[in-house]
């Protein structure tokens, strides 16, 4: 991650756990206006945009820490799919993934692995189980 001003980075980007989120907007969205978009969920500790290492422009992904994980929760749940700004796409929203996890997990720590599912919010338990049920013959 790059950041785009002298701002305090945290020491631990992963602490507490799930509380930092992945981004992706429109290149032209600046660190201002994902700070005041996202600042009515919580504390944010950082906005950081990515940005290409050339041309220093940026490159339509960022990251925003939270103080709390409820904060990033809420926070994703609200804004995927909400438009920034009027004439660019909607942005996506994700937990970030752990720094210190690997992109390719070994097949042992399968039963370790955490997914986050975007479920409409009149979903139940079971609606669940359903949607993710594997069909055997």
């Amino acid at each position: 991650m790059e950041d785009s001003s002298s701002k305090h980075i945290p020491e631990n980007l992963d602490d507490p756990p799930n509380s930092r989120l992945f981004v992706v907007t429109s290149r032209c969205i600046t660190e201002d206006e994902l700070r005041d978009s996202f600042s009515r969920f919580g504390g944010i500790q950082g906005v950081w945009l990515v940005k290409d290492k050339q041309t220093k422009e940026p490159k339509g992904v960022s990251y925003v820490k939270f103080a709390k994980s409820s904060q990033a929760c809420l926070a994703m749940e609200e804004m995927h799919g909400k438009v920034l700004l009027e004439g660019t796409k909607p942005i996506k929203v994700f937990i970030a993934q752990s720094r210190s996890s690997t992109r390719h997990r070994d097949v042992e720590d399968e039963e370790l692995t955490r997914i986050f599912v975007m479920i409409p919010k009149t979903f139940t338990e079971e609606d669940l189980k359903n949607t993710f049920r594997v069909i055997t013959n």
